[in-house]
């Protein structure tokens, strides 16, 4: 890795943020996932926290598994390529 000691690794922010949400209440797990939001649109932080109050006022489950996710470049460092 001393090949690549002073790159940077940074977000790419044009990929943008999503989530990964599934309601993990209950024995055994509930399962549920937000539908897809459509026009291609990934599930962002605020349609995932809508859906999750969604979900808590119908079934009352109050639980739930998130994961983030984002796309990362290497970048050289100035000067490199």
């Amino acid at each position: 890795m001393s090949r690549f000691r002073d790159w940077t690794l940074d977000a790419v922010a044009s990929e943008g943020v999503s989530l990964k949400v599934e309601c993990v209440s209950g024995s055994p797990r509930c399962g549920q996932v937000p539908p897809e939001p459509g026009n291609a649109r990934p599930v962002d932080a605020e349609y995932a926290e809508v859906w999750m109050a969604f979900h808590l006022s119908v079934t009352g489950h109050r639980r739930f598994s998130r994961a983030v996710c984002d796309t990362v470049q290497w970048n050289p460092p100035p000067g490199r390529t």
